[in-house]
Order: structure tokens, then C-alpha cells, then sequence
């Protein structure tokens, strides 16, 4: 016989219906990724999103992010080797 054992993740599996909640948590932390100059990680994104509308965790976030492809890309002007290089200083952490 050919019957699961568990009905909840054979229905999850055979779903063809689309997870609106998760579509829209999507769109949320595309949304802030964008507005922020693609600088935010997933802490930031989900404190963001908890603000505004929904709960999200930080582990979510950051599976979205991946689904999304995106990554948290800092501005290489608050890099603190770029800094280092610009003020003459040496690369050697244990200078700055």
C-alpha cells in the first residue's frame, strides 16, 4: 500500500498551490534590500520586517535571501582595510 505516514508533508509536497505568506515575506525583504543599497543582512532585514507588518525570523531572512540571490554588500568606503589603505596606514590589524 502505498499510504504516508505523514499527511502533512505529502500534502506540502504535492501542493500545487503557492504559499502566499511566504511570497509576500519575499517581496518584503526584497523590498528593504533594495532600499537600503543592497547593504543590509539578514539581522537587519528581519528587525526591518518586524517593524513594519509581519513576524520574521533571522533564520528566514536569510533563506529568502539566498532564494533571492541576494547577499549583504557593504559600501567599500566603510571598509576598514579600504580605510586603512586610503590613510597611508599599514595593513597589519594589530596597527589600526
Amino acid at each position: 500500500m502505498n499510504i504516508h505516514r505523514s499527511s502533512y508533508h505529502s500534502t506540502r509536497k504535492n501542493s500545487n498551490e503557492p504559499d502566499v505568506d511566504r511570497a509576500i515575506k519575499r517581496s518584503l525583504v526584497s523590498e528593504i534590500w533594495n532600499a537600503s543599497d543592497n547593504s543590509v543582512g539578514d539581522r537587519s532585514i528581519a528587525t526591518m520586517v518586524n517593524n513594519k507588518v509581519l513576524k520574521l525570523g533571522r533564520w528566514l531572512a536569510g533563506r529568502l535571501m539566498e532564494e533571492l540571490c541576494i547577499s549583504s554588500c557593504l559600501p567599500l568606503d566603510n571598509c576598514l582595510l579600504c580605510q586603512a589603505h586610503k590613510d597611508g596606514t599599514p595593513n597589519n590589524p594589530a596597527h589600526w
